[in-house]
């Protein structure tokens, strides 16, 4: 596993030297190490737990190959959190709206003051936003 993370390589390099007197080659050990000519810096669009790697390393991969695969419980999570959201935030909107409702009808029969009747409108207002903000989340 060690060799996975190194980007250099030792290896003994070959030398050739040709005599163009002699036509004799001679062969000499050199000690040298190898860069990598390009390094390119992978990452995914959101954070998590590697699960897998997939690609050995060295392997050529194509564009849109799986390279690793995320641990999928935290985005399980947080969807069913968001879907839970969305439930409690549609819950809140249909119950301001009634009340709206109510308000307008005690509004038209003279029953309660205008700005009674403007503050059940605000609230449904708020309640629509935060239902689709959470739609969004989702």
């Amino acid at each position: 596993m060690a060799q996975r993370n190194s980007m250099t390589h030792k290896f003994a390099a070959l030398l050739f030297t040709l005599s163009s007197f002699s036509g004799v080659v001679h062969a000499e050990n050199i000690d040298a190490t190898l860069q990598w000519a390009q390094r390119v810096t992978l990452s995914t669009p959101v954070s998590g737990v590697v699960k897998e790697i997939v690609a050995d390393q060295g392997a050529s991969v194509s564009a849109g190959e799986a390279i690793i695969r995320l641990d999928p419980r935290t985005f399980e999570a947080n969807l069913a959190k968001a879907n839970a959201e969305m439930v409690r935030s549609e819950n809140a909107m249909n119950e301001a709206k009634r009340e709206l409702e109510r308000y307008q009808d005690m509004f038209d029969r003279t029953l309660i003051a205008e700005h009674d009747l403007e503050l059940a409108k605000i609230a449904a207002a708020n309640s629509e936003a935060e239902y689709e903000a959470a739609k969004a989340g989702l």
